[in-house]
């Protein structure tokens, strides 16, 4: 059987910082979407993937939030990302940078599939999230390629725009009309979300990132705490 989707707690922090900011009652949404308060004192421990985006659809749907995902990724910067940040330290390219941040994030969510193709002269990076999840997968995959599109513009500068961006679920106009998105080609009814850019870009050398970058999370944390990868153990993470 495969195993149950799940994501470390921390994957919740963003939203609900995000919420409690606009005055949104987070705690009634947790409630209903089955995901006990006390999992915010123990943000280590995997929570089912689809409890995590059924919370925030039932705040979305109440806030009028239709561009949740976004607003959540674009407050998070890599910084604040802890160990994914420390990662990106020492990388040397933006191939590299790449490599290590779809490591990690497919080590902290068991849903998400996350890769890196080149085809001539075009690199697409490409990911999608399980089957199942539920109409809120689509703030996930808004914070996802907010996640992304943050590597990118950290290796390549602010102003830095990728040739097309491709999604699976079409998107409102609030999404169309984002200042992240001016001048880039935008699609939708792919399997996959992807983000395209030069392929020659992978190789330039990136200057390095400062030493303090990321929070000091230790390194054992997510060997100790990582989401099983099968059904049983799935299961007794949940």
């Amino acid at each position: 059987m495969r195993p149950i989707p799940l994501v470390r707690g921390w994957a919740l922090l963003p939203t609900i910082r995000f919420l409690k900011g606009v005055g949104s009652p987070v705690y009634r949404w947790l409630d209903a979407a089955g995901i006990p308060a006390r999992t915010l004192d123990t943000p280590d421990r995997p929570v089912p993937v689809a409890s995590l985006f059924a919370f925030a659809e039932r705040a979305a749907r109440a806030e009028g939030a239709e561009t949740l995902g976004l607003d959540v990724g674009r407050r998070v910067s890599a910084e604040s990302l802890g160990e994914w940040g420390r990662l990106l330290v020492g990388t040397p390219t933006l191939y590299d940078r790449i490599v290590a941040s779809s490591k990690r994030m497919r080590a902290e969510d068991t849903s998400l599939d996350l890769w890196l193709e080149v085809d001539g002269p075009t690199a697409r990076l490409s990911f999608r999230y399980v089957d199942g999840l539920g109409p809120g997968v689509v703030h996930g995959e808004d914070f996802t390629l907010t996640l992304c599109l943050e590597i990118f513009r950290r290796s390549l500068g602010d102003e830095w725009r990728p040739q097309g961006i491709a999604l699976v679920r079409p998107r409102g106009v609030r999404f169309r009309r984002d200042e992240m998105f001016r001048d880039v080609p935008l699609s939708h009814g792919e399997s996959s979300n992807q983000i395209s850019l030069p392929a020659d870009l992978l190789q330039e050398p990136l200057p390095l990132l400062p030493e303090s970058f990321g929070a000091d999370e230790p390194e054992s944390s997510l060997a100790k705490h990582a989401p099983s990868m099968d059904f049983c153990g799935s299961v007794r993470d949940t």
